[in-house]
């Protein structure tokens, strides 16, 4: 009698969802190893923790130090930000209020001469005690329907000054992937990885400096696509 391997799977790695698959010794070795490669892959799935622990967003937070303009140089596609918007990428804040912030945003869609589109969204603040982690919708939506917006990184300044750079994420990155993590990428809320800078054409270097920072937090860089500003007219952006 052939001897048997038995392999427990789960999609789900849940106790209510465990199969089993058999295979024999006298199975072919391509199906011996895509299934022993099927297990390690489960086993990776399943110890990664996501989000990371002690995944937090900036502490201190400086909200002033944060307003201005910023331009997106790589960012994950989400339904509200396709990659053919990820020209000219530009986002504006100004302060209303204590816990209130108006968000401009805008691209342009297909090339950098292409249509402009954007609009102006809020942020609101609902701890001020914790004020990286922000709440963003449209005017006319009710707060309780806005998605978190989560400074997670900042840097490139000295103290008080505005700050040079800064990784955003759509909330605590929940997804495993790639070994790493990541925010959902079909759903508006929830979703979604920014590298910010203030120069909308910033060095290698610190392109390289913000990427390294996402990847140590654990993000999952292959999500981000690139943000083309080179030829944009920036100033034609009114806020």
């Amino acid at each position: 009698m052939d001897r048997c391997v038995v392999i427990y799977a789960s999609t789900q790695f849940s106790a209510d969802r465990v199969g089993a698959v058999v295979i024999s010794a006298s199975s072919p070795p391509s199906t011996m190893a895509f299934f022993l490669g099927l297990v390690l892959l489960m086993t990776v799935a399943a110890a990664q923790t996501c989000p990371p622990d002690g995944f937090d967003t900036v502490r201190p937070f400086n909200t002033t130090r944060y307003l201005g303009q910023w331009y997106s140089i790589e960012q994950q596609e989400v339904p509200y930000l396709p990659i053919t918007k990820n020209y000219c990428t530009n986002t504006h804040y100004e302060l209303l209020d204590e816990d209130l912030v108006a968000v401009f945003n805008e691209a342009n869609v297909g090339s950098v001469d292409g249509p402009q589109e954007g609009g102006e969204l809020r942020a609101i603040i609902p701890d001020l005690s914790d004020p990286s982690k922000l709440l963003v919708g449209p005017i006319e939506v009710p707060p309780a329907f806005y998605g978190p917006y989560w400074v997670v990184a900042v840097g490139g300044a000295a103290d008080d000054e505005p700050y040079q750079w800064a990784v955003i994420s759509g909330g605590p990155p929940t997804i495993p992937s790639n070994g790493a993590c990541r925010t959902r990428s079909s759903t508006v809320n929830k979703s979604g990885l920014w590298l910010f800078h203030r120069n909308p054409l910033p060095s290698t270097d610190d392109v390289q400096v913000l990427r390294e920072t996402a990847k140590s937090l654990g993000f999952d860089l292959s999500v981000l696509n690139p943000v083309e500003h080179r030829g944009c007219d920036h100033a034609i952006f009114n806020y």
